[in-house]
């Protein structure tokens, strides 16, 4: 089960273009000073998620079409020496 809680606050563009997000979500997305985040226009939204939780979100993906666990890894380099 999903909870989505909605937290909406005020912020401002400076001069140099950077957006400055409020203490409040970035506790809530766990985003650090120095961490990567990946950001997104979509239909007159923009959209930021961190890239740990993308490359997250990525994982689990595959690891639902990979039902018997096998290494992804292990399998590229023996079909790359066939």
């Amino acid at each position: 089960i999903y909870q989505f809680m909605e937290i909406s606050q005020k912020s401002q563009v400076g001069s140099n273009g950077r957006i400055l997000l409020p203490s409040s979500i970035r506790k809530k997305m766990g985003i650090k000073p120095g961490d990567s985040l990946i950001v997104r226009y979509d239909d007159k939204e923009l959209h930021v998620n961190t890239l740990k939780s993308k490359i997250r979100e990525c994982q689990n993906l595959v690891k639902k079409y990979n039902k018997n666990n096998i290494s992804l890894v292990e399998s590229l380099k023996e079909s790359r020496n066939e």
